[in-house]
C-alpha cells in the first residue's frame, strides 16, 4: 500500500486529466461489453482508405479500452478494500463525499488523492524529476 498524501506530488492539470480519464470508467466498461457481444461481418467488399481488416481494428481497439481499465482499476487497488467502493463512487460517478460513507471528508479526501495519483502513476504522465531537471 502506499503511504497516505497529504499534498498533489504532480503539477495540478494532471490531477484533472486523471479525474477525467477516471470518469470514463463506466463508458469505456460498456465499451468492452458492447465489443464482446459485437463480431464485425466481412461482406467482402473494398474499403477504399478504411482499414481492410475490421477484426483487426476492433481488437486494437478493445486491448486500447482494456489497457485503459486495468490502469484505473489498478490504481484502486493502491486503497484500502473498504474505501474502493466509495472512491469509484466518487470520482468515476460523481456522488458526493459526505453520501458516501461514515469516514470524515479528509478521510475520503486523501483516499481520492491516492487514487488520482495510482491513475498518473500507471499511465505514464508524469514524468520523473530527474528527466526534466537534467539539462
Amino acid at each position: 500500500m502506499q503511504s497516505e498524501l497529504t499534498k498533489w506530488p504532480y503539477a495540478p492539470d494532471l490531477r484533472g486529466r486523471a479525474l477525467h480519464f477516471a470518469k470514463g470508467y463506466d463508458r469505456l466498461r460498456h465499451e468492452a461489453d458492447e465489443m464482446i457481444a459485437q463480431a464485425p461481418m466481412m461482406d467482402g467488399q473494398p474499403r477504399g482508405t478504411k482499414t481492410s481488416d475490421p477484426t483487426a481494428a476492433a481488437a486494437i481497439r478493445r486491448e486500447r479500452i482494456t489497457h485503459e481499465i486495468g490502469i484505473i482499476e489498478g490504481a484502486l487497488l493502491d486503497i484500502e478494500p473498504e474505501y474502493r467502493a466509495g472512491i469509484l463512487e466518487n470520482v468515476c460517478r460523481g456522488v458526493p463525499m459526505y453520501k458516501i460513507g461514515k469516514a470524515d471528508v479528509r478521510t475520503w479526501s486523501r483516499k481520492r488523492r491516492v487514487f488520482l495519483k495510482g491513475i498518473v502513476d500507471r499511465a505514464g504522465w508524469a514524468e520523473p524529476a530527474s528527466e526534466w531537471r537534467s539539462y
